[in-house]
């Protein structure tokens, strides 16, 4: 090579690191080039306060009380080399990492009587710094890119169900601090997201004592069930995608037992299976608070040992290693329980997603190829009589109320304008009056067209693809009612 590429070279190299200072970056693990670095962000909970209800672990005050803290800290260093993320803060916790590894935001509350809030920090400690502002509690951050994030916020109980107690919804944010935006609105507490590969979001939502999980768009169109959602008796929290196209999840059954378990992205309901991994000398990883994927294929569990004579004292941080059935201890503090823990890598750039949703429209459409196609096992079984009509429903002042019942067409399909942004559902009757099935609640985004293909139909097949009746005409309007409708 010529003397002068070299000198180019070099120019080009001391640019970079120039340009990489003035960012406000650094030669530290957080933006190294390594697939897996071995620095982690970690929370800690007082040990004498660390034990949570099986029926509140989605709530921020249950999960993290008082003295709760983020540190970053590398495995077998000493205590003076940790750094503590949310120093000043009189509780913190669910730590997120953005994509390129150099930032931290976490959810917090600077004083014991604050609302929480969401904050950023860089990787190395910097003051946080509030990413979200709203007059509501939020937390359970997570990156949808570098400089967006959806995070959970309560919300008022009036415009929606409050069948389940406090109640939070997911909302979107920019680094801006501008364009928040709500993008949820069921009748159950949203808490968890995390992004898939392809740009959904993925979430869990409480509903009475169960919790399924569901993705959503980042606009907050096309909710959907992920997995879960007639699977009942347990509360299903925390999924994380992995990097071989499955997702795991903590499963969290009545008498507080957890277990970890995965299913495969392409075919979630077909799939489940629990994960055990070995202890050694006839322990088990109990009380599981975390499972987080690593850029290895690994994955970072916090949990208590457990053995047939008793528990361990604290909660400490593992790992698992692709091929190895092993746990490996990672890090504990014995004055400390550490309850999440996440690794500071990098990783692949998340994909975007465009949105459909218009903000100059004030009705989202509802397309039902077919009520009377059925799995036949949720969903109506074979010999079930044939539904006739519909009756819409939208949740207002804390119950269910009828937007309309409208007849369906010769082949079960129905396309309809409804109004955005509340909890609907359908129920399908026969021509007795009888009724057949009910939806699931769900919602519209304004300008969003909503096609389902028919009542807890199979989601493994696809329908014919034909025109179906109801659309060779306009929409039936259920906008503006909130009692039945006349038949047409």
């Amino acid at each position: 090579m010529r003397a002068g590429a070299v000198s180019t070279l070099g120019r080009v190299a001391a640019l970079a690191c120039f340009v990489m200072v003035c960012a406000g970056c650094s030669p530290t693990p957080a933006t190294a080039p390594a697939k897996t670095l071995s620095d982690l962000v970690v929370v800690q909970l007082p040990i004498a306060q660390s034990v949570v209800d099986p029926a509140q672990r989605l709530d921020l005050d249950a999960r993290y009380p008082l003295g709760s803290r983020v540190i970053r800290v590398r495995p077998g260093s000493s205590a003076d080399d940790w750094t503590v993320l949310s120093r000043g803060f009189a509780t913190a916790g669910a730590p997120a990492v953005s994509p390129d590894g150099s930032r931290v935001m976490f959810a917090g509350r600077r004083t014991a009587d604050a609302r929480w809030g969401v904050y950023e920090c860089s990787a190395l400690g910097s003051k946080p710094r509030k990413v979200i502002v709203l007059d509501r509690d939020c937390g359970d951050p997570a990156y949808l890119t570098a400089d967006r994030w959806v995070v959970v916020c309560a919300v008022d109980g009036q415009d929606v169900a409050t069948i389940s107690g406090s109640r939070r919804e997911l909302f979107t944010a920019t680094r801006s601090r501008s364009n928040v935006e709500r993008i949820t609105f069921g009748v159950g507490s949203a808490s968890d997201p995390s992004r898939l590969g392809d740009g959904r979001i993925l979430f869990s939502m409480k509903q009475g004592l169960q919790a399924a999980l569901f993705t959503v768009n980042p606009d907050g169109s096309m909710i959907e069930p992920f997995f879960g959602s007639h699977q009942f008796g347990s509360i299903r929290s925390r999924p994380r995608a992995t990097t071989d196209g499955g997702v795991v999840f903590i499963a969290t059954d009545p008498d507080g037992n957890t277990r970890l378990e995965r299913v495969e992205t392409r075919r979630p309901l077909a799939t489940a299976r629990t994960l055990v991994f070995d202890a050694g000398s006839e322990q088990r990883l109990a009380d599981l608070r975390s499972a987080e994927p690593m850029v290895d294929g690994g994955l970072l569990l916090t949990g208590r040992m457990r053995s047939g004579t008793g528990s361990a004292r604290t909660s400490a941080v593992f790992r698992t290693v692709p091929g190895v059935q092993a746990l490996q201890p990672v890090f504990d503090d014995p004055a400390w329980d550490e309850v999440e823990a996440v690794a500071l890598s990098i990783v692949e750039p998340p994909r975007g997603k465009p949105s459909g949703r218009r903000t100059d429209l004030t009705s989202g459409k509802l397309i039902l190829y077919d009520a009377n196609r059925s799995d036949g096992v949720v969903g109506p079984s074979p010999g079930t009589p044939r539904a006739v009509e519909l009756v819409v429903q939208a949740f207002s002042e804390g119950r269910p109320q009828t937007l309309g019942v409208v007849p369906l067409e010769a082949d079960g399909s129905l396309f309809a304008e409804v109004p955005p942004d509340r909890p609907i559902r359908v129920r399908s009757v026969d021509a007795n009056g009888a009724e057949i099935s009910t939806s699931a609640w769900f919602w519209v985004r304004p300008g969003e067209t909503r096609a389902c293909f028919g009542c807890h139909e199979s989601r493994e097949s696809a329908p014919v693809n034909r025109r179906v009746l109801s659309t060779t005409r306009p929409p039936i309007s259920l906008v503006e009612t909130t009692v039945e409708v006349a038949r047409r």
